[in-house]
């Protein structure tokens, strides 16, 4: 009897290291296949800003986003942990609210709304 449940256990162990293994390989192979090519999305947004007209998109540096925008009306700036977060506001068509609104992290743009 204890004979027959050594050999199940040892079924049992050597089924799931087999499994875990084939789960393993099929993860490792489906990443790297040549014709599944991970490119970078870049999302771009046409906004009005002070100066006109001007395309944004996820990743721009804040200091390209300012070139083409304008100075911002608002500014608020958090830091959590190693990471600085910067929210704009521009006045746009109302001039007490801002209508436009620029997100950023550590320098890089990730979001934009206008109304």
């Amino acid at each position: 009897m204890k004979t027959f449940i050594k050999t199940l256990i040892k079924i049992f162990l050597i089924v799931f290291v087999l499994l875990v293994g084939i789960n393993f390989i099929g993860q490792y192979t489906h990443k790297n296949t040549p014709d599944e090519k991970e490119e970078p999305t870049i999302h771009y947004v046409e906004v009005r800003g002070k100066k006109g007209e001007v395309s944004l998109f996820v990743g721009m540096h804040k200091d390209s986003a300012k070139v083409l925008l304008g100075k911002p009306d608002e500014v608020r700036l958090n830091t959590i942990g190693r990471s600085t977060y910067e929210h704009w506001g521009y006045k746009i068509k109302k001039s007490y609210i801002a209508d436009l609104n620029v997100d950023f992290e550590n320098g890089k743009l990730t979001g934009v709304t206008q109304d």
